[in-house]
């Protein structure tokens, strides 16, 4: 499998909170999701994502964990949820924000201890979140325009083309 670095993630993670990326099969064709709409989710979405994107970029660029702007950037996301669960009028999504509700509880005590390893807890976060979009939210995956292979059976997994 090909090893893509954190800051090549970084972009598409915040563009796919966003719902800014556009998305093609490999030959071009936009994809129509096929799922349920999430407009009463997104607004929700884009700010959790947000807020995780922050505590991404604490990780990535400081030395030292700003526990102050971490512990407000979680007691934002968990609002946040906490709103996005009861969006979810229908509980379509119940899988996945009891998940996160999940990480969340993890975060906060890792938070709280001032625990090192509360940056590894965000990939949980990361990948319920990736999850629920793959499911529910293919027309906004993004799609890297110069590397259709990562999509295809054939793409080299040593990560020469």
């Amino acid at each position: 499998m090909r090893k893509i670095s954190q800051f090549a993630i970084l972009p598409i993670f915040i563009s796919c909170f966003l719902g800014t990326a556009q998305a093609a099969d490999p030959v071009g064709h936009p994809q129509v999701a096929t799922t349920r709409s999430t407009a009463n989710l997104k607004p929700y979405m884009s700010k959790f994502g947000s807020m995780l994107a922050s505590l991404e970029i604490i990780q990535l660029k400081e030395k030292k964990p700003d526990w102050e702007a971490i512990d407000i950037a979680l007691k934002e996301m968990s609002q946040t949820l906490a709103d996005m669960q009861k969006a979810d009028k229908d509980k379509a999504y119940q899988e996945y924000t009891d998940v996160l509700a999940a990480g969340m509880v993890e975060l906060n005590e890792k938070s709280a201890k001032r625990d090192k390893s509360f940056f590894r807890s965000l990939d949980k976060i990361s990948e319920g979140c990736f999850k629920c979009h793959a499911a529910h939210r293919p027309g906004d995956y993004l799609i890297p325009k110069n590397d259709k292979d990562l999509l295809t059976k054939d793409a080299p997994s040593d990560g020469t083309k």
